[in-house]
């Protein structure tokens, strides 16, 4: 009895530290039952279950687990209802003349060549969310920018060779549900506002390039820019086909191993600003 009381107040004292467990598993759960269930019966009735454990101390853990699943139902059902001109719906390649939001600021793979979200405007029939691929050069782009441009609109292509990575899986959960490419030049129609927090990064990231680049040779700093900030375009090809070949070009991505150089860096200049932690 003693174990049962004490293997309870683990357990409570464990939700009472993570209160969103309880939810987050079942909402999981949810997202992946509602490939199975059809019609609202079913998760009506746990809702109405779940209201009534709510109201009794000892099943409201189960009450809200229950909550959480049904939410996670709601959160797929809701995303499989697009109209019928969302480019989830595209069956095959069609030229058009796209316009839209840039969503973010370009990721650049090699000079003059990258990607970025878009959200759709005024390109007839066709709404929603795309990955804007390109390889011809741009102008600069910050996020929050009004572009058009004349370009291949295709539907997401599933891998093709067994154990390759599964983009249209990446891009379905970032929201995005085509790519587009250009085959034309890019007219910005409307700026980004100065307000944007994005524009102020981007001009953040720019002055810090500058400062790189003034202080350290040329490939010292484009392997700077790319570790710390990002940005590969100025990387020598060579050098980023050597990473390839050898396999050391996931060094390139913003991972632990950068975030822990930018927190030595930091941690240096905290400590020759004298500031100390509580001792232990």
């Amino acid at each position: 009895g003693r174990i049962i009381c004490r293997n309870r107040m683990v357990a409570r004292e464990g939700l009472r530290k993570r209160p969103f467990l309880v939810v987050a598993a079942p909402f999981a759960a949810g997202i992946v039952l509602s490939e199975s269930v059809q019609g609202v019966l079913i998760p009506g009735a746990i809702a109405v279950a779940a209201l009534l454990a709510l109201k009794r101390p000892s099943l409201r853990i189960a009450g809200w687990g229950l909550l959480g699943l049904v939410a996670g139902w709601g959160r797929a059902e809701w995303q499989r209802a697009l109209p019928e001109t969302d480019v989830r719906h595209l069956a095959h390649e069609v030229r058009v003349r796209v316009e839209g939001r840039v969503l973010e600021a370009p990721r650049l793979y090699a000079e003059g060549s990258g990607s970025f979200p878009l959200q759709l405007g005024n390109t007839p029939p066709w709404t929603g969310r795309v990955q804007v691929r390109f390889y011809r050069s741009i102008p600069p782009l910050t996020g929050g920018e009004t572009i058009s441009f004349d370009g291949r609109l295709r539907p997401l292509q599933p891998p093709t060779n067994p154990g390759e990575r599964d983009r249209r899986a990446i891009l379905e959960r970032a929201g995005l549900g085509a790519v587009v490419s250009v085959s034309g030049p890019v007219t910005i129609i409307e700026p980004a506002s100065p307000l944007r927090l994005s524009t102020w990064i981007d001009g953040a990231r720019s002055a810090l390039r500058e400062r790189l680049a003034r202080h350290a040779p040329p490939e010292v700093a484009a392997l700077q820019a790319a570790l710390l900030l990002g940005c590969r375009e100025e990387l020598p090809s060579d050098f980023t086909t050597a990473l390839q070949r050898t396999g050391t070009a996931h060094f390139l991505a913003v991972s632990g191993f950068n975030l822990v150089l930018v927190l030595v860096v930091f941690w240096f200049v905290l400590v020759a600003c004298g500031v100390r932690g509580p001792a232990v």
